[in-house]
């Protein structure tokens, strides 16, 4: 199904973490996910010096599917970063070349970085955004927490934070489908 988006807006943001969103942590097939999640094992390398890191991922092709047939601007956020994009997007079923939401400082550790990145993305191009990370709960800056910071926007969002072990289920990309369909 083809949709248009109504005269004078833009897509809305649609924040795809990886780990415990598209790669399931614990796949067990009795969950009633996606059923077609197939593990792969991934190699990381960073460049000269560092040494290779090796990855196993769980991860769904129809949930890929669903994804990139959203009528938003998906961006990665995620600890994978740039590597989401080459490792992660051709083994799930996702486009290539999807922007990748990076933290302002060079080996910036802990979580706080995906919280200041998306702050800094929405309130400098103010439109609807989606944002889907198992550890949303964890991003606390200042006594404030990604919802209460999105519920004082003057623009719609959606926040999910799925359980790691299953990642993103069938139900949450429904409600995902209705509030871009509702905001577009």
């Amino acid at each position: 199904m083809t949709r248009s988006i109504r005269p004078g807006r833009r897509l809305p943001y649609f924040f795809l973490d990886v780990d415990g969103v598209v790669n399931a942590f614990a796949y067990e097939p009795s969950v009633l996910g996606f059923g077609d999640f197939e593990c792969h094992e991934v190699a990381v390398d960073d460049g000269p010096g560092t040494p290779t890191r090796y990855f196993e991922v769980w991860l769904s092709r129809t949930m890929g599917a669903r994804i990139s047939m959203l009528h938003a601007d998906i961006r990665w956020l995620t600890t994978w970063q740039g590597h989401a994009d080459i490792e992660i997007a051709p083994r799930c079923g996702l486009p290539r070349g999807l922007p990748v939401v990076e933290s302002e400082g060079k080996g910036r550790t802990g979580l706080d970085w995906k919280f200041e990145a998306v702050r800094r993305t929405v309130e400098t191009d103010l439109r609807p955004f989606v944002w889907v990370d198992d550890d949303l709960d964890l991003f606390v800056q200042a006594g404030v927490t990604p919802q209460a910071w999105a519920d004082s926007l003057k623009v719609k969002s959606l926040l999910i934070g799925p359980d790691p072990r299953t990642g993103l289920m069938p139900g949450d990309l429904e409600t995902i489908e209705v509030f871009i369909a509702d905001v577009s």
